[in-house]
């Protein structure tokens, strides 16, 4: 019998916000050296690829938890593996500071919500004035045609005859 998947945890907001990144001092890397004849374990610039992956680790993140890591070597130890297994397991979530670039979104949206309103309380001025002006236009007809209408009623005047 298979065992039905797993359905992936929700993240809350904060942990998809957070960096893991590991605590503590980052680990040296070690290596063996020939040094009179014997093999001689110094600090090295840098951990192997093979080390890292390992480790369990990628390079990216690596690098972005400021982790050396040395292209060049190819040997594997498993001191080095063990170092940063360690190392790698205390990584804990951190909150991440909201972007420059995060903050102005935010402070264009606000911008934006008050225009709107004032988009609304402008188009509500704009209607009032419109109503004023077509009442207006129709009392200035009327008052135009007023005498026109008494010119109407008067007794037309009658044309001479030659």
């Amino acid at each position: 019998m298979s065992k039905a998947p797993k359905k992936p945890r929700k993240v809350s907001s904060v942990e998809a916000n957070a960096v893991v990144t590991p605590t503590g001092r980052t680990p040296f890397a070690v290596v063996l050296a020939r040094h009179g004849g014997d093999m001689v374990s110094r600090q090295g610039r840098g951990f192997s690829g093979g080390e890292v992956m390992s480790a369990g680790l990628e390079f990216q993140r690596a690098s972005d938890w400021g982790l050396l890591v040395d292209r060049r070597r190819r040997s594997v130890l498993q001191d080095n593996v063990d170092a940063l297994k360690t190392w790698a397991s205390s990584a804990k979530p951190v909150p991440s500071k909201p972007r420059p670039i995060e903050k102005v979104e935010k402070q264009l949206e606000k911008v934006e919500e008050e225009v709107k309103k004032e988009a609304k309380t402008v188009k509500k001025e704009a209607k009032k004035v419109e109503k004023k002006v077509t009442k207006a236009a129709k009392e200035v007809e009327k008052e135009a045609e007023k005498p026109l209408k008494k010119k109407a009623k008067a007794k037309p005047t009658k044309k001479k005859s030659d």
